[in-house]
């Protein structure tokens, strides 16, 4: 019965640490710019997946993210990510 026990405080405390490992992930680099033009600022983020998401929209620009920047460049024709 004392196996049952361990077993069970073991898998607790795995769903613990796996709901906390991925509910705390914070994006490596976040600015906010109006990109689309709508006069609405956008939130830009680069998770540690390597997906940068633009307003909503995700885009994979690399395998995994430990650091980045994210730099908006105002042009004429609209807005550019670098």
């Amino acid at each position: 019965m004392a196996l049952d026990g361990s077993l069970a405080a073991m898998r607790a405390a795995l769903c613990l640490l796996l709901l906390s490992s991925t509910a705390m992930a914070a994006p490596v680099e976040k600015v906010s710019e109006d990109v689309d033009g709508n006069g609405t600022v956008d939130p830009i983020e680069l998770g540690t997946d390597g997906t940068l998401t633009i307003a909503g929209t995700p885009v994979k620009v690399a395998p995994a993210a430990t650091r980045g920047r994210i730099l908006i460049a105002k042009l004429s024709g609209g807005a550019q990510i670098v």
